[in-house]
């Protein structure tokens, strides 16, 4: 047998690189909930204001909560709009399967968090 015979196109991949690699939604929700708190926090760094991150954390993650259920609900409707059905638990999964969003947006958080403890600065943060 030649060893030709044993190579492996450059498409397919070995089943342990497709079990370990995250779906493209999880990882597109992921970027946007990254991108989302670095802009929110550079859009409530108000010039001549008083620093307040435990505010700005508390907005960070209500933002994201809101834009992960808008983008649930999006996904609801499509589906709604393309198979003319009710809502079912299926649909539900789609509203939870924003989570990365949310998740994405807590080490901003955490970080505005300990700078509300004193631990740095909000300009740090």
């Amino acid at each position: 047998m030649s060893r030709a015979n044993h190579v492996r196109p450059e498409s397919v991949a070995p089943r342990w690189i497709l079990r370990h690699r995250p779906p493209e939604q999880s990882l597109f929700s992921g970027i946007y909930g990254l991108v989302l708190a670095s802009a929110l926090v550079a859009a409530l760094d108000a010039t001549g204001e008083k620093a307040d991150p435990g505010q700005d954390a508390l907005w960070v993650l209500l933002t994201a909560l809101a834009a992960g259920a808008a983008h649930g609900y999006a996904h609801v409707i499509a589906q709604r709009a393309s198979s003319g059905r009710a809502a079912t638990m299926s649909r539900l999964r789609l509203v939870l399967a924003e989570w990365p969003l949310v998740a994405a947006v807590l080490p901003t958080v955490g970080i505005l968090l300990a700078a509300m403890a004193g631990w740095w600065s909000e300009a740090t943060a």
